[in-house]
């Protein structure tokens, strides 16, 4: 099996073993391709506002003013009052039921940090006095994200700022539009934005002193050559502040009449493997595979930012994913306890660098180079992970 099957494979299993609110959810978001969220009739609730309850009361005494008043013109003013509250009840619910609410973004999101979610809204006809908000989960509070003013056709974009807490597919909370329609007298109100799905990335923090001056000797050791790029030239580019000036190409900067540097593919031997035991076997609870993730998540960071190659391996995927940022964090934002009888040893390549974190060191005589091993409670003490990812 070819390396790119191998690593489509292990995703699609990592996917589909992480989740059941979204199994087969892909990965891939195309902002060009925004959702109407509301595509469907949604469904309007009426509710008199405390006004509109005492101009109710008001409404009854007028209407019984033949009963005890000679000439009564308040007759009048109530079945105005009546007419009102009808069309209220019609011309509110009406006007919503033309809101649309479309998402346009993030495809994904961070776990602890602020994400900026953006939707635009729109109205055919226009309207004004829409009050978007969500549930809040305690005692059904409600929190206001945007009290939208004159909406067009042409439409605004509605920001808000919310916090996930976990890694992997999270859902976010439906959003509901508000209109008191007329004169604040009927609250009319819908769902406008069904939940969203949304893919959390891991946390990551930072590897502290004592772990770099461990590892920066361990990965020079491993890595052949001063330079990550000292093999065959990929390309060439103009040269740009800060290059070094061992990577300018004299020969074709003679021939452009200005400097080009050489961009040359990263040799082999900078290719690590970064193992990582999930086996439930092995007593990883939940919350202690949640700090795996994120320090996992912190090695790939330190590792990518010094050039290396990195690798993916343990259970849940003993052949390895390999790829970039990206493809690396939507494997670890997906991983679950493995209950399978793979061996962690058996997870780890032959004659590739590798870092070995687990909760009980394995076994590693057989293994040639001999790889790093970092124990999860050493590692927990070693990475500085921020406080916000609560694990």
């Amino acid at each position: 099996m070819s390396d790119v099957a191998a690593r489509s494979a292990a995703v699609a299993a990592v996917a589909s073993e992480a989740t059941e609110v979204a199994p087969s959810k892909a990965l891939e978001f195309n902002a060009a391709d925004t959702a109407t969220l509301s595509s469907e009739t949604p469904v309007i609730s009426r509710r008199l506002t405390t006004l509109g309850r005492l101009v109710v009361i008001e409404t009854v005494v007028l209407l019984s003013t033949p009963w005890w008043q000679p000439h009564p013109l308040g007759v009048v003013v109530g079945i105005a009052l009546v007419i009102t509250l009808g069309l209220g009840f019609l011309g509110g619910a009406r006007s919503l039921r033309h809101l649309r609410l479309n998402w346009i973004g993030p495809d994904q999101a961070v776990a602890g940090e602020d994400t900026l979610v953006t939707f635009h809204a729109t109205h055919p006809h226009g309207c004004a006095g829409v009050v978007l908000d969500r549930a809040t989960g305690i005692r059904g509070g409600r929190h206001i994200i945007s009290r939208l003013g004159d909406l067009n056709p042409v439409g605004v974009k509605v920001q808000w700022e919310t916090r996930f807490p976990r890694r992997g597919w999270q859902r976010l909370p439906s959003i509901d539009a508000l209109m008191t329609y007329p004169f604040g007298l009927i609250a009319c109100r819908c769902t406008v934005a069904s939940g969203q799905d949304i893919l959390v990335l891991p946390g990551r923090g930072l590897l502290r002193r004592e772990l770099r001056r461990r590892l920066d000797p361990w990965m020079e050791q491993m890595a052949s050559g001063m330079d990550a790029g000292d093999e065959e030239i990929a390309r060439l580019r103009s040269y740009r502040p800060g290059d070094p000036p061992r990577r300018v190409h004299w020969r074709a900067s003679a021939r452009a009449r200005h400097l080009l540097v050489a961009e040359r593919h990263a040799p082999t031997a900078r290719a690590l493997a970064l193992v990582l035991d999930t086996s439930q076997s092995s007593g990883l609870s939940p919350r202690k595979l949640d700090r795996l993730v994120a320090i996992a998540a912190s090695f790939v960071d330190h590792l990518l930012r010094r050039g290396w190659q990195v690798a993916l391996h343990g259970p849940f995927a003993p052949t390895g994913i390999s790829g970039d940022r990206r493809v690396l964090l939507e494997t670890l934002a997906l991983l679950t306890r493995d209950t399978g009888d793979t061996t962690l040893e058996s997870c780890i390549p032959r004659g590739r660098a590798a870092i070995v974190i687990s909760v009980e060191p394995p076994d590693v005589r057989d293994c040639r180079p001999q790889p790093m091993l970092l124990s999860l409670s050493e590692c927990e003490q070693l990475v500085r992970l921020p406080r916000r990812l609560g694990v």
